[in-house]
């Protein structure tokens, strides 16, 4: 008893030498937390307009901040203040790095506050964006183990819900608010981006249900959300602004995701890889299946999960007596990823098919000219058990 009492005595001694204090998921507490805490009770808060009829609300001034933090008691506030930005726990309206007297800015986690990793404070000293996309691999891969079916289209998401590896997920979650994506390269990033998107819809369909008609899926892809790095994201500005390089789809009426000065364009990938579409899985029946990407193996994953899902009869129906094409929906909500033309389509596909019959059916049709194309029926279905 005496060695454990001595033992748990230099623990604490050494945690209060160290500042060494748990936070979320036992990690580290960030010495900075207090400091937002009194920064979001303090009243400093306020709604400012900027531009035309562009009201910022739950934002401050640099030059108030810092005459805040004076008032707290804080005897450098202004390496204070951009400390707090450094750390992402606040935000430039602007998206600049470095704190200005008449630059706004916002908490990070106030910020995104109808985001699904927002509820709480990011508490943890940030890990370096390399950690933390191992970490979410990590997760994933746990709970597609034990709650995916072999199919790997098929989901049980109450398990998910009811699972302590969700709890834990949903912790790690939080961490995103302050993670340094940027600093990932491209593949990485490429991974990271594709695993958030089809764990954040798993996120949505938990927390929010299943989407009952067209308006509301529409919705479900428009709003649901996580900040990530500072920057608010939802699932269609993670597949159309991030993967596919700030191209429009339906899913954005057509609009590019991000305008010319909007900051998270410093993230999206330099080109659009048509390959994202039978990775990212958005909670239907005819979604590709799931897998957990990996930035060291991404281009090898992209190409063996575009190749099996080309070989199955919701992407590709080739009927040689009719001279007919039937391909996924996906190559005509997002033709332009894969060609400007039926025939550059047909080129793309048959050089992303592995050899086999259907491979040889489609380039008989293709050589015979005139084929038919037309779109398979997608099934909106939930994907759920």
């Amino acid at each position: 008893m005496r060695v454990l009492i001595l033992v748990m005595f230099h623990l604490l001694i050494g945690s209060l030498c160290c500042g060494f204090v748990m936070g979320q998921e036992g990690c580290q507490r960030d010495g900075l937390v207090e400091v937002v805490r009194s920064i979001q009770a303090g009243g400093v808060l306020g709604s400012h307009l900027v531009g035309f009829l562009n009201l910022v609300s739950d934002s401050v001034y640099g030059s108030d901040l810092v005459e805040f933090l004076s008032q707290q008691g804080h005897t450098n506030p202004k390496p204070l203040a951009q400390d707090l930005l450094n750390a992402k726990f606040l935000i430039s309206h602007s998206g600049s790095s470095e704190l200005a007297p008449s630059g706004l800015y916002m908490l990070v986690h106030v910020k995104g506050a109808d985001a699904l990793n927002t509820r709480e404070v990011a508490t943890c000293v940030k890990k370096s964006a390399e950690q933390v996309a191992e970490d979410i691999r990590d997760i994933m891969t746990r709970l597609f183990a034990k709650f995916l079916r072999d199919d790997g289209k098929s989901v049980d998401y109450q398990g998910i819900a009811a699972s302590p590896l969700w709890s834990e997920y949903m912790k790690m979650a939080t961490q995103l608010q302050r993670v340094d994506v940027e600093r990932l390269d491209r593949d990485d990033r490429l991974a990271f981006f594709i695993n958030i998107y089809n764990i954040l819809c798993i996120h949505g369909l938990i927390d929010q249900g299943v989407p009952s008609n067209l308006l509301a899926r529409f919705q479900f892809y428009k709003d649901t959300s996580y900040v990530i790095g500072g920057h608010l994201m939802t699932l269609n500005e993670i597949e159309n602004g991030i993967l596919r390089s700030n191209r429009a789809s339906g899913g954005t009426l057509f609009l590019t995701p991000f305008n010319e000065d909007d900051p998270r364009l410093k993230l999206i990938l330099p080109e659009a890889d048509a390959r994202i579409h039978f990775a990212l899985n958005c909670g239907a029946k005819s979604c590709p299946r799931l897998r957990v990407y990996d930035g060291q193996d991404i281009q090898n994953q992209l190409t063996v999960a575009t190749r099996e899902y080309l070989e199955t009869g919701e992407a590709l129906l080739v009927d040689v007596s009719k001279n007919s094409v039937k391909l996924s929906k996906l190559f005509d909500w997002y033709e332009v990823d894969f060609g400007q033309n039926n025939e550059q389509v047909i080129r793309w596909v048959l050089n992303h098919l592995e050899d086999s019959q259907k491979k040889e059916r489609l380039e008989r049709v293709f050589r015979n000219g005139g084929l038919q194309l037309s779109h398979i029926d997608y099934n909106w279905g939930h994907n759920g058990i």
